[in-house]
């Protein structure tokens, strides 16, 4: 079975080291028939990959109905994306941040009772499994593991910059692993903004989860991140 892991700082693929040189390129902003332009595009610019955030509030505009045609065909994307041969990295959300209309989160959603968001709230964990039980067999059809070109899935967004809820990361995960979600499951958190050194360590505490890989963001000025 073809196998990636994250190990001794490198991305393995099939026992061997990998670059990942990839480029945000989100499904839901490019219209389908730029796809293939752009991906092209991507591959003259020397990536081997292509990273893309997944967007709750269009894929269920309306509680319980699901769209996943046109430019929202994330299955057709990928699937593209491995026909020009690149490596897929998925972000799923829940809460995708992106400058995209409440980070992602359905409208509907404030209308629940009781609802808060992005910790262990039963409305909030209801709706959320609700709709990762739909797009997760999709993903997972489509892993590097059964012959797609996804390499890796990211479990939230940057949370440590909103809170600590280790039980709903956790939750989170397994609901990938639960579906037979094999391939490695990474958080990201920044590192830097207010330089204070303990609001960054703060940031890395609360948005990582035990046995899943930590990776940061760090933005424009990143020598200055790390000073």
């Amino acid at each position: 079975m073809s196998r990636v892991e994250f190990r001794n700082r490198s991305v393995i693929i099939d026992g061997k080291p990998v670059q990942i040189i990839s480029g945000a390129m989100h499904y839901f902003r490019v219209p389908r028939e730029y796809w293939r332009d752009r991906m092209e595009k991507a591959v003259q610019l020397g990536l081997n990959g292509i990273e893309t955030y997944m967007c709750w509030n269009l894929h269920e505009r309306t509680e319980g109905k699901f769209d996943f045609s046109g430019m929202l065909d994330f299955e057709a994307y990928i699937r593209l994306a491995q026909e020009m041969g690149l490596y897929v990295i998925v972000r799923p959300g829940p809460y995708i941040c992106a400058e995209w209309d409440n980070g992602g989160l359905p409208a509907w959603l404030m209308k629940k009772s009781g609802i808060r968001y992005r910790r262990m709230n039963k409305p909030y964990i209801d709706a959320l499994t609700n709709y990762m039980n739909v797009i997760i067999p999709k993903l997972k059809a489509l892993q590097f593991e059964e012959g797609g070109p996804i390499i890796a899935m990211q479990v939230e967004n940057e949370y440590g910059s909103y809170s600590c809820d280790k039980e709903y990361l956790t939750y989170l995960r397994s609901l990938y692993r639960n579906a037979g979600v094999t391939i490695p499951l990474f958080t990201a958190d920044g590192v830097s903004f207010w330089g204070d050194p303990a609001n960054r360590a703060l940031m890395l505490r609360g948005g990582t989860i035990e046995g899943s890989p930590a990776c940061l963001n760090f933005g424009s000025r990143a020598l200055a991140s790390f000073d």
